[in-house]
């Protein structure tokens, strides 16, 4: 029969593309997700090089694995009805393997029947099948105008079996109102398909191993800007590179292989009259029609965006806004293309963009072009107009840019410019120049009074950051009662500053009581102002050993910081160390180490003392985790250097406690001395009576019995940790009381004292606050001593312990196991794994993880159960309770 004989076009249109079998499957958009699962209609809609035939093909090969049958269309602009039914008919033929589809369709075909006969046979027959049926139509966006009615014809009377996937580079005029009504529709956009950070840093970790850091995948990530195509064309081009990290660094889309490609492969087929559009509205951090029309000249560019927008993969959206943007990478090629055209021409471009812009009301970006236009004057006087509007909202490493240029008078033209210039400065490393701005307004009794209120609060801010944290009450104290009459913003500033002292003073909640009763009046738009009030109340949990409460406060404001305003901004790295802080804390190290990766020079400029020194903590203690001693040591080397140029001792105190406490733990006493040592040099300077100066005397003591357990004189460590709980009880430190608390046990063990409650309590606390690695991290000094406990009454040697990364102890474990303090719960997950004889690539196709990264925990479980096989560590952890024997 004719029909049994396949049409060469059905068969290449019904034809699936082949998946690699190294693509990264997107488990946040699984064809079984909660987002997509029980949908009858699903369009991925995006603009070409976003993947959306890679998905498609994910999930068909999903639905196949979960019994579904699957048929493959992908439409073109030569279909018609006739075409596009016996495409369909075809396609359910390859996937049912039964030929009455491509039959029944033909014959109706054959006689002329109307349009719809033929749609209506291939639906009864979908419908007789009885088994789930997805129906997956590419490129629908190619489909002439007759089609799509056939395929909204399909879609109103498809039969409860069957799903329909459109997958369009524009969004199709359907009216599917209904679908979604019921909740039978999903959408699936540009913003959804875009890489996360973690996926592109695990394609780039499967395709260069250990060829390529964390650091650049972030960096790369950062470049292609989640556009799948782009980070495609950047892996072609530095894989043939010898030093890859180097080469992701100096990538450059305006030169090499990435602007041959441009040339070649999207250029060169476009009129010239078009690619010197594209050139010249390069000079644009976003596109809109009239905005190009009025910079390029062009009447028609309405016309000229809408068929780029369609047809080239170059923009990163815009397909539900009048604003668009190319993509980081294609940008960067056009501006480099248009650098070789003379100033005069540039500069006029960007004088037009300015004039648009400025007539728009859209200050600060006309600034940027005016500037670029050599219109020095004109540039200074519109983002003076906007500096104190952009302070509150928290570009601020962004707006130190624009305070390098303009010139002082500019700046105290104004009393609103003036205060958004010393707020910048105050929150930031140069904050003695923000009280040399507004001394003169400070002073002066005839400004307006919420002038000289807000130039104090200028004043305590940057006090705070100068470490001067007694000041902060002092300037403010004045001005007690009066900050009911002023406007929210300010009211949550002068909260946010006087929780600061409150914090200090040992009163966490009476801070967080100050800062919640003012944070709910500030505006949205505000990120700066709200980021800091939440950062404040998250801090103020982690003071107090809360880490629990401090991860669930922080993890929403974090995310949310870094969409409004980018991860590259001081509110949110500040936000973000805190939150690395409370996730180590707990033992997630792999979330702590994703939310700081890239934070570290943001931090040191534009953040918060505490913050910073939170980083750094969290940044050694990850590098010493993975074996990296002698990164982690630079990193306290580099806290202590800061501490040293900007005449700040938290920094070099916290640097040399971090470095006593490594050297401890690590068994290397002469080290952990010389730490002290140097500590002990500074104590004479500290300021006994000050806020700041009680919590470095608390770890200069602390550190003294590092000292102290590190050369195994048991006494002398009791002598000096048991009487520091006092000091963090009145200071409500909770993370510092849990560790002398098991130190005072560990200690008192040592010298033939009864211990046993003093670690219940340590245990317990740390069980309730969340404090994990508070016992995980001292979990090496207590092999020797379990042991000995197990082996029986032999009298303690009075020598300190000699960790071992071999050495574990049964009852030490077990102790620990109880709070789930032993494993992380990366660990934990693959314990179970281990548990089922999984290999390291199934453990990592099962948790989306690199096989490096499995290694490295399966090392860890090795030295945390003194095991010497796989199959030990399992015993070992059904000996010990930590998993449960089914049987």
């Amino acid at each position: 029969m004719a029909t049994e004989t396949a049409n060469p076009e059905f068969v290449l249109k019904s034809t699936p593309p082949r998946v690699p079998k190294d693509q990264l499957l997107r488990g946040r958009l699984s064809w079984d997700g909660e987002e997509l699962r029980h949908k009858t209609i699903i369009e991925v809609i995006a603009p070409a090089g976003f993947g959306k035939t890679s998905l498609l093909g994910q999930w068909r090969r999903e639905a196949l694995n979960l019994g579904a049958l699957v048929a493959w269309l992908t439409l073109d602009d030569r279909d018609d009805v006739a075409r596009f039914t016996g495409g369909l008919a075809y396609s359910m033929r390859v996937a049912s393997g039964r030929p009455t589809f491509e039959r029944a369709v033909a014959q109706l075909i054959r006689q002329g029947s109307s349009d719809f006969e033929g749609l209506t046979a291939w639906l009864a027959e979908v419908a007789n099948l009885g088994a789930e049926t997805v129906l997956i139509l590419d490129e629908a966006q190619s489909a002439p105008d007759a089609v799509q009615q056939s395929l909204l014809y399909l879609i109103l009377n498809a039969p409860p079996n069957l799903r329909v996937v459109l997958a369009s580079r524009k969004a199709l005029q359907l009216p599917l109102s209904s679908f979604l009504a019921r909740g039978l529709y999903a959408s699936v956009g540009a913003d959804r398909l875009r890489f996360t950070r973690q996926e592109t840093a695990e394609i780039l970790k499967a395709r260069f191993k250990d060829r390529i850091d964390a650091e650049s995948c972030m960096r790369l990530h950062e470049k292609a800007a989640g556009w799948p195509l782009g980070l495609q064309l950047a892996m072609v081009v530095i894989e043939r590179q010898p030093d890859l990290n180097a080469a992701i660094a100096t990538m450059d889309a305006a030169t090499g292989d990435l602007e041959r490609y441009f040339l070649e492969g999207l250029l060169r087929d476009l009129e010239p009259r078009i690619v010197e559009f594209l050139v010249r509205i390069s000079i644009l951090d976003a596109l809109r029609v009239d905005l190009c029309a009025f910079v390029t000249g062009y009447e028609d560019a309405p016309d000229v965006l809408a068929r780029l927008r369609d047809s080239l993969p170059i923009f990163a959206d815009g397909l539900t806004t009048d604003w668009i943007r190319f993509h980081p990478m294609v940008r960067e090629f056009l501006a480099g293309q248009l650098r070789k055209r003379p100033d005069a021409e540039r500069q006029a471009l960007h004088a037009r963009a300015a004039r648009w812009f400025a007539d728009h009301g859209m200050r600060e970006a006309a600034a940027d072009q005016a500037l670029a236009a050599g219109e020095d004057a004109l540039a200074y006087g519109l983002i003076s107009e906007c500096i104190y509007g952009a302070a509150l909202e928290g570009d601020h490493v962004r707006l130190m840019y624009w305070l390098e240029r303009i010139p002082p008078e500019e700046l105290e033209r104004h009393p609103r410019t003036l205060l958004g210039a010393a707020w910048v400065l105050a929150l930031s490393e140069r904050h003695q120049e923000a009280t040399r701005l507004i001394e003169k307004m400070r002073g002066n009794v005839a400004a307006p009074v919420e002038e000289r209120f807000e130039s104090d609060l200028i004043s305590s801010a940057a006090a705070y950051f100068a470490d001067r944290i007694d000041e902060v009450e002092s300037i403010l104290a004045p001005w007690k009662g009066h900050d009911d009459s002023v406007s929210p913003p300010l009211k949550a500033i002068y909260a946010n500053c006087t929780a600061v002292a409150q914090i200090y003073l040992g009163n966490p909640e009476r801070a967080r009581h100050l800062i919640r009763a003012a944070y709910v009046g500030v505006p949205a738009g505000l990120h700066a102002v709200r980021g800091w009030a939440e950062w404040g109340i998250g801090f103020s949990y982690l003071w107090e050993g809360h880490v629990q409460l401090a991860q669930e406060w922080l993890t929403e404001p974090c995310r949310r910081a870094d969409d409004a305003i980018g991860r590259r901004n001081g509110v949110s790295a500040m936000l973000a160390s805190a939150l690395a802080m409370a996730h180590w804390e707990l033992g997630d190290t792999d979330a702590a180490e994703d939310v700081l990766l890239g934070r570290l020079d943001v931090l040191e400029h534009v953040s918060a003392p505490e913050a910073i020194v939170m980083g750094y903590q969290v940044a050694a203690r990850l590098a010493r985790m993975k074996g990296q001693d002698r990164r982690a040591l630079d990193l306290l080397d580099n806290l202590y250097a800061l501490g040293e140029v900007r005449k700040m001792p938290r920094y070099r105190v916290a640097s040399l406690f971090e470095q006593a406490r490594m050297h401890m733990i690590q068994g290397r006493a002469r080290s952990c001395l010389d730490a002290c040592e140097r500590l002990e040099t500074m104590a004479p300077d500290l300021e006994t009576n000050t806020l700041l100066g009680r919590l470095l005397l608390l770890r200069v003591g602390l550190a003294r019995g590092y000292g102290a357990i590190a050369s195994g004189d048991w006494e002398k460590a009791l002598a000096i940790v048991e009487p520091l709980h006092d000091e963090t009880e009145k200071l409500r430190r909770g993370r510092e009381g849990v560790e002398i608390k098991f130190l005072v046990a560990l200690a008192r063990r040592h010298r033939g004292l009864e211990w046993k409650t003093r670690l219940d309590e340590a245990v317990a606390v740390a069980d309730i606050f969340g404090m994990r690695r508070a016992l995980n991290y001292m979990q090496p000094l207590v092999g020797e001593w379990e042991s000995e406990e197990v082996a029986g009454d032999e009298p303690v040697p009075e020598r300190p312990p000699v960790p071992s990364r071999r050495t574990a102890a049964p009852s030490a474990h077990a102790t620990l196991a109880k709070t789930g303090g032993l494993l992380t719960a990366k660990e934990e997950e693959i314990l179970q794994l281990l548990r089922r004889n999984l290999s390291n690539k199934q453990i990592a196709s099962a948790l989306s993880i690199s096989d490096e990264t499995v290694k490295w925990h399966v090392k860890n479980l090795f030295v945390k159960f003194n095991a010497g096989s796989r199959r030990h560590v399992v015993d070992r952890a059904l000996m010990l309770g930590i998993l449960s024997d089914p049987y």
